[in-house]
């Protein structure tokens, strides 16, 4: 979800700030004044468009890195088809994607910098030409792998690779950003905050889809008791914009599986056609 992906990249963002390094980031309020200084993050007027608004979808071309796996000792592709990623002999293996390209996006000849194979960890050498024992070569359009040798009975065959064509979803997100400073005393919460300005208004250039942050809020410091401990506080929020934005691979072309079609005109007898 949009509202959970901007939480964790604003999250992450801020704990590795060294401007911030001395608090701790999260969504829990502190309890106790050990869990002091902090700065608590939420989400509020949120305004998310019904399934189908505010939301596209588009084709893209280009290089996105994939990694998939097979399970040796079950290679039957995960959705119900009963269709086997590994060849009778296991002497082929179909990647889950076609239309494979090299790092750059085009469909020339690839290298080990395009694809990378291994069984159970131990890599496998790319050989285009006649692969024997720890190697294999590849047809890229296809996504098709061929063993120098058969494929163990156990263990898990892994491929990173590149695909030339996804889809790309969009999702649109916007509401307000509240951060709350705690600290031990106002001349903390004051420092702590002013620094959590700087480092929020440059947050649209390290947070990929984030598209509008304006402060909205700035509240003044505030002070109260944490149990029998002084504390005190300060309110700040942003108004945002974010646009989530999720690459998948299915497009690229996935697994092509022969069936057998019977088709009869009026009277006549079946006839049947492969169709791959």
């Amino acid at each position: 979800m949009a509202v959970l992906a901007f939480m964790q990249q604003m999250q992450s963002y801020l704990t590795v700030e060294p401007l911030l390094s001395s608090a701790t980031v999260g969504v829990a309020l502190p309890i106790i004044n050990t869990d002091l200084p902090a700065i608590v993050l939420s989400l509020d007027n949120l305004q998310i468009p019904s399934v189908g608004l505010g939301q596209h979808t588009e084709i893209v071309s280009g290089a996105l890195a994939v990694q998939t796996s097979i399970d040796l000792s079950d290679p039957l592709l995960n959705d119900g088809s009963g269709l086997s990623l590994l060849s009778p002999d296991r002497m082929m293996a179909t990647l889950q994607h076609g239309g494979l390209v090299d790092s750059e996006g085009s469909s020339t000849a690839l290298t080990t910098a395009d694809i990378q194979v291994d069984i159970n960890g131990i890599p496998l050498i790319l050989n285009q030409n006649s692969p024997r024992d720890d190697e294999f070569s590849v047809s890229a359009l296809q996504g098709q792998l061929v063993l120098g040798r058969p494929l163990p009975p156990l263990g898990t065959l892994t491929a990173s690779y590149f695909i030339g064509q996804w889809q790309r979803i969009v999702e649109q997100l916007s509401g307000d950003l509240t951060t709350l400073v705690v600290s031990s005393s106002s001349a903390v919460s004051e420092s702590l905050s002013n620094a959590v300005i700087n480092v929020v208004s440059s947050a649209h250039q390290n947070i990929s889809g984030l598209r509008q942050l304006n402060l909205n809020q700035l509240s003044a410091v505030n002070a109260f008791d944490m149990g029998a401990t002084p504390a005190s506080q300060r309110v700040l929020a942003w108004r945002f914009t974010f646009e989530h934005i999720v690459n998948k691979p299915e497009s690229s072309g996935g697994i092509i599986q022969r069936i057998i079609l019977r088709t009869r005109r009026d009277s006549f007898p079946f006839e049947e056609e492969d169709i791959t």
